[in-house]
């Protein structure tokens, strides 16, 4: 067996807005404690689609969020670039 080695390269998406920004940073919360890397300003994390829309139904009853807002939330999340039901983001603030 040998050693592979690869580059990541990031591709920087548009900032989501209103409720999708707070949700975001959520996700940032998530990377930055269980992901693969986490620092001062920046995290890194994979996710399954399935624990996104868990964590963000959780989140949307924490805010009381109406059915609207959270759906408008969830369009964002599918509108990420999945690879099949998994994504690695990279968060920097």
């Amino acid at each position: 067996m040998g050693l592979d080695i690869g580059i990541i390269s990031i591709q920087y998406l548009d900032r989501p807005d209103g409720h999708a920004y707070d949700f975001a940073w959520r996700l940032a919360e998530e990377a930055n404690v269980n992901g693969y890397m986490g620092g001062e300003s920046n995290s890194w994390g994979g996710f399954e689609k399935e624990h996104v829309r868990q964590m963000l139904e959780d989140f949307a009853e924490a805010r009381d969020w109406t059915d609207r807002e959270e759906s408008e939330v969830w369009a964002w999340v599918e509108s990420l670039p999945w690879e099949g039901d998994t994504i690695e983001l990279h968060f920097n603030w």
